[in-house]
């Protein structure tokens, strides 16, 4: 089974402590996702917050659906966009990857899709999601590799 833990997290308060607008989670306890097409484990740790999808608003209807399988896989994609787009977030729950991978947004992105698929979402869905964020010109134009 390729995610190894359960997902525990809870909503964000808008406002509370150093994060964004309200529209945050935060991970209860450590979550583990097995990669298995690069047989990397990734790893985010308790206290990381993170948005859920965050896919075009024009994607949203067809896997809104399906969005409890959305979310693990969410977890691991805003985990390696915030280390590799060097964002600014509260070094309390700084996100970590436990392997030495130089990742690629392409490739951050397929294990988006490869979660979603291996979460039980259909191939339909996990693949318009994928679309979505491959789409997202902002997140091309910000990606920065440093690691």
């Amino acid at each position: 089974m390729p995610f190894l833990d359960p997902l525990h997290h809870r909503w964000v308060e808008p406002g509370e402590a150093e994060y964004r607008d309200g529209r945050d989670w935060m991970l209860l306890s450590p979550i583990r996702y097995h990669w298995t097409r690069m047989d990397i484990i990734l790893t985010a740790e308790e206290g990381f917050v993170y948005d859920q999808a965050s896919v075009p608003r024009l994607v949203l209807p067809v896997i809104v659906e399906s969005s409890g399988k959305i979310s693990k896989p969410s977890v691991f994609h805003d985990l390696l966009y915030n280390i590799y787009r060097d964002l600014n977030f509260p070094t309390s729950c700084h996100p970590k990857v436990t392997s030495d991978h130089d990742w690629t947004k392409a490739e951050t992105d397929l294990m988006f899709r490869d979660g979603m698929l291996d979460n039980g979402m259909s191939k339909i869905r996990a693949y318009i999601a994928w679309l979505g964020v491959k789409a997202n010109l902002n997140a091309k134009l910000n990606w920065n590799i440093y690691v």
